[in-house]
């Protein structure tokens, strides 16, 4: 049989990062009816599977010149495995991947991820006059493309109503791809907590920082790790010089994308999961991969104020809403979730992939016959 081969591509995602690889890829591949070519950033370690390969087309970081060039490599590798189908993660790969179109006459779909445009206004990744330039050029860029596009993905529920215009698409949560466990942490005098994933300003890793510091001042034993990728080299700058001289705080962070695999073993290693998201626009309203894994996983949340999220943690419940800037309530707050009962209602299939997983699978056979 004649496998219909299919692209996955991003610049700045690992092409192990979990969506692209163990949602979208494993996914596909485990219809035994594609081959599927994951392009994107540099990983260190890639399984070897059937019918899955990997293109790494760029290694630098993010603002490095030679990300210019990344859009090319994409482009030639593109002509060079003749996809049937080809899936864009990003913006930036959209343009060179309607000039594939134009000749090699594939579907093509952009699996949007993120509202990247609000992002970049919203959450201080880049100076006040170059994030007004850049999240023009990227609505420029995705409007122009929208034409040429025959579906996309929606990473979140809320992308139906922020990008109106758009009438194909489906909605794919970024909800847990890996077994769920029977039992989770309790957490005790000695817990660790931990903040994991890519750590930026409106993660609100410095104000959590304070409030953990003010609940060890009253329980020493506590620890904290923080695990992920600090896209800011002078925010990574600023975490390390908040958290010198408390050795129960821990850190683990990297220019780069740090393996799944390295973020999930921080997770289940931990009692307790702190996501201190600041409540802006761009977060607000979506609901953090994080959340679905720490319930996945049966940990204790502590996280923002949100009514939107609290709904969900109150469902079984699996922890508290907290407001981080309040210091002197960090040691009630631990009490109280101490002796919350948690998961009386065991997580089901409404935090995992398998649902997804149908309708990823129905969408794309359906693009491609």
């Amino acid at each position: 049989m004649i496998k219909a081969r299919i692209v996955i591509a991003s610049v700045l995602k690992p092409v192990t990062e979990p969506r692209a690889f163990h949602k979208l890829a494993l996914s596909l591949r485990e219809t035994n009816k594609y081959r599927i070519n994951i392009i994107g950033f540099c990983s260190k370690k890639k399984p070897v599977l059937e019918d899955l390969v990997f293109t790494e087309i760029f290694c630098r970081p993010r603002i490095h010149p030679l990300r210019l060039l990344a859009s090319f490599k994409f482009l030639g590798e593109v002509f060079r495995y003749r996809p049937r189908l080809v899936i864009v993660t990003t913006y930036e790969l959209l343009l060179p991947a309607l000039v594939g179109k134009l000749f090699l006459r594939y579907r093509l779909i952009y699996d949007l991820q993120e509202n990247y445009h609000q992002n970049v206004l919203l959450n201080q990744t880049m100076f006040g006059g170059i994030r007004s330039m850049a999240a023009g050029m990227i609505r420029l860029i995705e409007r122009a493309a929208h034409p040429f596009i025959d579906h996309y993905f929606f990473a979140e529920q809320v992308y139906t109503t922020q990008f109106p215009y758009i009438r194909e698409f489906t909605v794919l949560e970024n909800k847990f791809a890996e077994p769920l466990i029977s039992s989770g942490s309790v957490a005790t005098r000695k817990t660790t907590f931990v903040i994991s994933g890519t750590i930026t300003p409106v993660y609100g890793v410095e104000k959590a920082l304070t409030w953990f510091i003010s609940l060890q001042q009253e329980i020493p034993e506590v620890s904290l790790r923080i695990v992920g990728h600090v896209p800011l080299s002078s925010f990574k700058s600023a975490i390390e010089k908040q958290v010198a001289g408390h050795p129960n705080i821990s850190l683990n962070l990297s220019s780069k994308p740090l393996p799944y695999s390295v973020v999930l073993e921080a997770v289940n290693q931990a009692e307790i999961v702190l996501m201190p998201y600041d409540i802006v626009e761009s977060i607000r309203t979506k609901i953090p991969s994080k959340l679905y894994e720490s319930i996945a996983l049966k940990k204790p949340v502590l996280i923002s104020e949100n009514p939107l999220w609290q709904k969900i943690i109150d469902a079984y419940p699996a922890g508290l809403p907290v407001d981080f800037s309040k210091t002197c309530d960090a040691l009630t707050v631990y009490k109280k979730l101490l002796f919350l009962p948690l998961y009386r209602q065991t997580p089901g299939n409404e935090v995992r992939w398998e649902g997804e997983k149908i309708k990823l699978l129905h969408t794309v056979e359906h693009l491609i016959d």
